[in-house]
């Protein structure tokens, strides 16, 4: 179990780390995971219609779930945490996919993009591993419960 907690505190430290370093290209530019982040929070006042704003929510998710997940850890159930960390994770992973279709923009994700990533996978690859570990456990307390 510490193992897997260690894993959690890591990812979440990565995660914060790749705010400080260069997240993407702009024009060519390095642009700091922070200053990335607030650009994307800042999109959200500015909207055409409703297909970009939904866009620009749910490329917001993998920040906003992120940080809700690790603030709120203890104060609700684990599964909807998993639930939320599983969106943040898509929502981090979805510019990957994006770049594939756009063909250009996968050069400009930098290293602070994949750090971000790998933190919030992290995260979520520990959370998985507690659950599984509390579903084995429970089993194997029940199969031999009878036993005396």
């Amino acid at each position: 179990m510490r193992v897997k907690r260690k894993l959690y505190f890591l990812g979440f430290a990565i995660f914060i780390f790749s705010f400080f370093l260069p997240a993407l290209a702009v024009f060519g530019e390095p642009v700091s995971g922070y200053k990335s982040a607030l650009m994307l929070f800042g999109s959200l006042f500015k909207f055409n219609d409703f297909l970009n704003y939904s866009f620009i929510i749910f490329a917001n998710l993998g920040n906003i779930f992120t940080i809700l997940v690790f603030v709120l850890q203890f104060k609700i159930s684990f599964k909807k945490l998993i639930i939320f960390q599983f969106i943040a994770f898509l929502s981090a992973f979805f510019w990957v996919g994006y770049g594939i279709v756009q063909e250009k923009i996968l050069s400009d994700l930098l290293i602070g993009y994949w750090n971000w990533l790998f933190g919030i996978f992290f995260m979520l690859i520990s959370m998985y591993a507690s659950i599984k570990e509390q579903k084995i456990s429970e089993y194997f307390y029940k199969k031999n419960k009878g036993i005396g």
